[in-house]
């Protein structure tokens, strides 16, 4: 966030010039121009910005010297609210060019828009006397069907992880079953989800707004009997 009393990294980027000022006014509105607003406040604050920003520039650089390994001539692509935070002229060693797409502050968003609907499973089971491969798909359907309630289209859900853990000192073949499924999202279901926690929200304010009426009548009661 800009402004306030709080410095963030979004007035050192403000100030050092990494995000166009004109296109902050319009976000965060105001008369203004925060490019002179940013300069009259912050400059005071010279030394301040430029060891954040070296902390900054030092965490990112280690960063990509971890993922790069030993390859050079690398192209990097900042997507993400922080993308914003570097400067398009960043150096680093083993990267060629920096590369900030266009409404790459909003990428996360659409990750999280556009990833899979899972379920987990995470229960006590005993398979003693039982057909195990049996008991392992009975689980497993339950949790593909809870990935379904959850959102997922149908058809498109599989089991992503399995993991049978062994419960100690226990007789009968007792283990701690994990699982873990995976579906493509569908719209119509996380529709039906979204207005059916409304729905639930709605009831649960109008049983808060009731007991908390309720209170006031018998607090007002209690009230009127300790006056007599």
């Amino acid at each position: 966030c800009f402004g306030g009393d709080t410095l963030t990294l979004t007035d050192v980027a403000v100030y050092n010039g990494c995000i166009d000022g004109e296109a902050l006014q319009q976000t965060y509105g105001g008369g203004a121009n925060v490019v002179t607003a940013a300069d009259t406040v912050l400059k005071p604050l010279h030394a301040v910005i430029e060891q954040s920003t070296q902390i900054m520039l030092e965490r990112l650089t280690q960063l990509i010297d971890a993922a790069r390994g030993e390859r050079n001539d690398l192209v990097l692509v900042l997507c993400g609210g922080g993308a914003r935070m570097v400067s398009p002229d960043f150096k680093c060693a083993g990267i060629s060019k920096v590369i900030v797409p266009k409404f790459a502050e909003v990428a996360n968003a659409i990750g999280a828009a556009s990833a899979q609907i899972s379920a987990h499973l995470d229960v006590i089971h005993k398979f003693e006397g039982l057909d195990r491969d049996q008991e392992i798909e009975k689980l497993k359907a339950q949790t593909i069907e809870k990935a379904e309630r959850n959102g997922a289209k149908k058809g498109s859900v599989h089991i992503a992880t399995l993991e049978e853990i062994p419960i100690a000192y226990i007789p009968g073949d007792i283990k701690r079953v994990l699982i873990k499924a995976v579906g493509d999202v569908d719209p119509v279901i996380m529709r039906q989800n979204a207005q059916k926690w409304n729905a639930n929200v709605k009831d649960l304010d109008t049983a808060a707004a009731a007991a908390a009426n309720s209170f006031n009548i018998q607090a007002n009661i209690d009230e009127k009997e300790q006056q007599q």
